[in-house]
């Protein structure tokens, strides 16, 4: 399965909505059959052990290390910027939008089957 990154805003704005947002981008990626990884889910986390911005952003650079492709959802967000940025220093794609992430996976599954057919 190919992993992607959900990044968006998590503290600026209503974090109620914008956790909400992500989980909708989170499904409708498992949907198209994506492995995703959400780093807003660690809010539910947060509520029991409190940890540092920074704490978070750690650990959200480890798991985006060892994804395939990023999501952007619009808006402000310092943290989703950095991990945009984090993204193209590594050679991470960085989709804009679901239907970017949709014809990046009918891509990879059409490389995916013409590997099998050369092999």
């Amino acid at each position: 399965m190919i992993k992607i990154y959900v990044a968006g805003p998590y503290s600026k704005g209503s974090v109620v909505d914008n956790v909400d947002i992500a989980i909708q981008y989170t499904s409708e990626l498992v949907d198209m059959g994506y492995a995703p990884f959400c780093p807003h889910l660690s809010h539910f986390v947060d509520v029991y052990s409190k940890k540092t911005w920074s704490d978070w952003m750690k650990i959200d650079l480890e798991f985006l290390s060892r994804c395939d492709v990023l999501i952007r959802i619009p808006g402000d967000s310092p943290g989703a910027d950095i991990e945009v940025a984090t993204a193209i220093r590594s050679g991470i794609p960085v989709l804009n939008n679901l239907e970017e992430a949709e014809e990046f996976m009918k891509q990879a599954k059409e490389f995916i089957k013409n590997e099998k057919r050369a092999n």
